[in-house]
């Protein structure tokens, strides 16, 4: 019953043009390294109604073709065949892109794979993580090659023909056999690809491992930014060749964010004089200038080096006295499986893996039971899940399907602060707003 947007700001210049609902907060999924699954514990569901009720508003409000629901593991959200179905059913005489945040391999089921079929000109993205089952199993990803490539064969055999992968390097007890098998997978997934078509594309995407706080990884070191080089280096030199595209993180903003993500107060001073050196939109590669840090950290007397090390279980840690609910002990024994690859199922109500946030508040537990408004999405929307043969978008734009279509001749100005729209901006603004206004298109 929180406070959600209904009719969210449209901009005329954006990194996309997308509206999304957030359906879950948290993960029950327990990955070692991301701090986002254990800080938004525990794990709290939207329901089918109110998801689709803020989502049938967002797209009304914004004209947005493509559009999204969020959560931290999207696949996990136990009425999201329900929500599928029934944003299909609303929308079945328009065009609507929906697309998925990054998906766990083994979750990938058919029914994603059949409501986004109709869109399959994008791209698909997982996560596998990292290039070996071993790894996988000390960061608790726990997902195997085999899940992987099921999926895969998936995407690629509906007809999609671009797939991005997620990768991280720096992990714990990494070796050049776990590089090895970030290779492994690309070239075997676009060897899967081209059965299906000969010009599929591979995305390899790789980020640094960096240790967060409040995660059973934040007494790990982190690697430098010379490792982190010639780590990119091997990469970049075995996955050359057609098909696939090979993306990397800057070492420099890799070697800022783990300072900052493990320091302290005193760090404040070291931004503070970053900003009077001219450190401005830092984030952006070609704005981030390593050599003004490296200046504002000197004229503070402090060692940025000191905050990629490996720390001990006894050590006070800046963050200690934060979010409390979650037991450091609870960390420490993570940390420890980590070691012996033992893997931690996911949370459930069934099964409490004990990391302290649960136990104050009983209702905090996520829900179980598929509500009833849930089901009468299936019921309604049943003939669009079970159908063979798909209303598909170009056939619902056809003259052939019996529908009489019309042209729209408008006379518009650009008055005031418009005129300073570009060409394609204004295309695209009158084409939000005709969708906007509910002409059928």
């Amino acid at each position: 019953k929180t406070f959600y947007p209904e009719a969210p700001i449209v901009p005329y210049a954006a990194a996309h043009y997308r509206s999304g609902v957030e359906v879950a907060r948290g993960c029950m999924r327990g990955c070692r390294f991301c701090q986002a699954g254990y800080i938004y514990r525990p794990t709290r569901y939207r329901s089918v109604e109110r998801s689709l009720e803020l989502a049938e508003k967002n797209i009304q409000n914004t004209g947005h073709e493509d559009f999204t629901f969020l959560s931290l593991s999207i696949s996990d959200y136990p009425y999201l065949e329900n929500i599928l179905s029934g944003i299909n059913c609303k929308f079945q005489d328009q065009y609507l892109n929906l697309q998925f945040p990054s998906l766990r391999a083994e979750s990938l089921s058919s029914s994603i794979l059949q409501f986004a079929n109709k869109s399959k000109g994008g791209s698909f993205t997982l996560a596998p993580e990292a290039g070996t089952e071993r790894m996988r199993d000390i960061i608790n990803k726990g997902n195997t090659d085999e899940d992987l490539f099921i999926s895969v064969e998936k995407i690629f055999s509906l007809g999609w023909h671009k797939l991005k992968l997620y990768f991280m390097i720096g992990l714990p007890e990494e070796t050049e056999e776990d590089l090895e098998g970030i290779v492994t997978i690309a070239k075997k997934c676009l060897n899967i690809g081209r059965r299906y078509n000969h010009n599929v594309e591979i995305s390899v995407s790789i980020s640094t491992f960096v240790p967060k706080s409040h995660t059973p990884f934040q007494w790990e070191e982190q690697i430098s930014i010379e490792e982190i080089r010639k780590k990119q280096g091997f990469l970049k030199n075995k996955l050359k060749g057609r098909g696939i595209t090979y993306k990397w993180h800057s070492p420099e903003m890799s070697f800022l964010e783990g300072v900052f993500a493990r320091g302290g107060r005193e760090l404040s001073f070291v931004i503070e004089k970053a900003h009077s050196f001219g450190c401005r939109f830092d984030a952006w590669d070609d704005y981030c200038d390593i050599l003004k840090w490296n200046k504002a950290f000197s004229s503070c007397d402090i060692d940025p080096q000191q905050y990629l090390r490996k720390r001990e279980y006894e050590e006070a840690l800046p963050w200690d006295h934060l979010f409390v609910d979650l037991k450091k002990d609870f960390l420490i024994e993570e940390h420890k499986k980590s070691i012996s690859r033992v893997l931690t199922p996911m949370c459930s109500s069934k099964k409490c893996c004990g990391c302290g946030v649960c136990t104050k508040t009983k209702n905090l537990r996520p829900l179980t039971k598929k509500v009833k408004e849930g089901r009468k999405y299936v019921v309604r929307c049943a003939y669009i899940v079970n159908s063979e043969n798909q209303t598909t978008h170009d056939e619902l734009s056809s003259p052939s399907n019996g529908k009489e279509l019309f042209r729209y001749r408008i006379k518009y100005s650009k008055l005031e602060t418009a005129i300073f729209l570009g060409h394609l901006e204004l295309i695209n603004g009158l084409k939000l707003g005709f969708r906007r206004s509910g002409l059928k298109l």
